[in-house]
């Protein structure tokens, strides 16, 4: 009977070790998984970032062009009347500025 209750004693043994390694394996293969998900969601955000990064310059460039158009705009209509009030003042000289001929 002892050596039956060696021999069931040392296979729980070896059993347990076996599954202590089994264990240990999948909680390193799960650790593994983890980092995998951990590092490619970290790329996916540092992707979307950057679209949100570019999409900002966009739209900063876009206001910017606009902005300069504007500009551009009022200088040139600032232009066309300053001629305009100046035909109007004396319309015999370009760059007149006497009074209006009445």
């Amino acid at each position: 009977m002892q050596e039956a209750e060696r021999v069931r004693a040392e296979e729980m043994r070896k059993t347990q070790m076996a599954s202590s390694q089994q264990r240990a394996e999948l909680a390193r293969y799960e650790d593994e998984l983890a980092r995998s998900r951990a590092g490619q969601e970290h790329q996916k955000a540092q992707e979307r970032n950057q679209q949100l990064v570019e999409l900002q310059l966009s739209a900063t460039r876009r206001q910017e062009e606009e902005k300069l158009r504007i500009q551009a705009q009022i200088e040139a209509e600032r232009r066309a009347t300053e001629q305009y009030r100046v035909s109007v003042l004396c319309p015999k000289a370009v760059n007149c500025l006497c009074k209006p001929v009445k």
